[in-house]
């Protein structure tokens, strides 16, 4: 995901966020963000991805801030043809970010059919951060 390049750490925390979500499921295979965030802004191909990363699938976006609102697209592709397997533009306040996230996730975990377990289920429903306290690590973590 990618956004304003003065908001960059925003993005990418929401990436980080969203990777380590899916990476404790299971049923699902998650490359890390170390591995994933060398193609950010590259013409690299979701085929070439795939192919370079054995994934069948990648998941694409942009962030973008603009006052005390956020606007985040994501888009999860079949890297085998290209196909769009869910697509999805969430504008909030800056307060509904994690559930926005959550959102996310969750739809992918759809979308992939992926089976969750109780505990997995009960781990998704963890209680909500201050948007505030976010803010502030994500940008300390970009230093």
């Amino acid at each position: 995901m990618s956004g304003d390049p003065e908001q960059e750490y925003f993005s990418d925390g929401i990436s980080e966020d969203i990777i380590t979500d899916l990476s404790r499921l299971k049923n699902l295979a998650v490359i890390a963000h170390t591995s994933s965030f060398i193609y950010k802004g590259s013409l690299t191909t979701n085929e070439d991805i795939g192919n370079t990363l054995n994934v069948s699938h990648v998941l694409q976006g942009s962030v973008r801030r603009s006052g005390d609102r956020v606007r985040i697209t994501a888009q999860l592709i079949d890297t085998s043809n290209g196909q769009h397997i869910w697509a999805e533009r969430y504008d909030r306040e800056l307060n509904d970010v994690f559930a926005v996230q959550d959102d996310i996730t969750e739809q992918i975990v759809t979308a992939l059919s992926v089976q969750l377990s109780d505990e997995e289920i009960h781990r998704a429903n963890y209680a909500k951060y201050n948007f505030e306290a976010y803010d502030l690590r994500t940008a300390g973590m970009a230093e």
